[in-house]
């Protein structure tokens, strides 16, 4: 299986049960091959976390500062998903002013707003 990978979106909070339930499943009619349990993990909330903006109604092309920090190093996406209603691109130029990520200027996609760093993060305090 060299190559596989598998993304995972953690839930807002832990969840009341962490067990993960794994199944294989053969080619064509899909029949159980195996199956397994597995322990999950516990969701921490990212510490000093912040994201200001001047709140102005009906307000376009605004900025927005997104503030963090991260406690383990080596991450080098960035993943924002505003609530219903609002709109982030940064794939524009000039859009995206990085404040304190480092490396060079990391891509960038839009819906929903998605870095990927040209260098990872250590641990620290970020802006972008």
């Amino acid at each position: 299986l060299q190559g596989l990978r598998i993304r995972v979106e953690t839930p807002e909070r832990t969840p009341d049960s962490i067990t993960w339930f794994v199944e294989a499943r053969g080619q064509g009619a899909g029949t159980t091959t195996g199956w397994g349990l597995g322990s999950g993990f516990m969701i921490t909330q990212m510490a000093k976390t912040s994201v200001s903006y001047g709140g102005i109604a009906n307000s376009k092309a605004t900025q927005i500062v997104f503030t963090f920090r991260t406690d383990i190093a080596g991450g080098n996406q960035i993943v924002v998903t505003p609530p219903r209603g609002i709109m982030l691109t940064c794939s524009k130029e000039g859009a995206l002013r990085q404040i304190s990520l480092p490396g060079t200027a990391p891509d960038c996609i839009d819906y929903p707003l998605e870095l990927r760093l040209t260098q990872p993060l250590n641990v620290g305090d970020y802006a972008f």
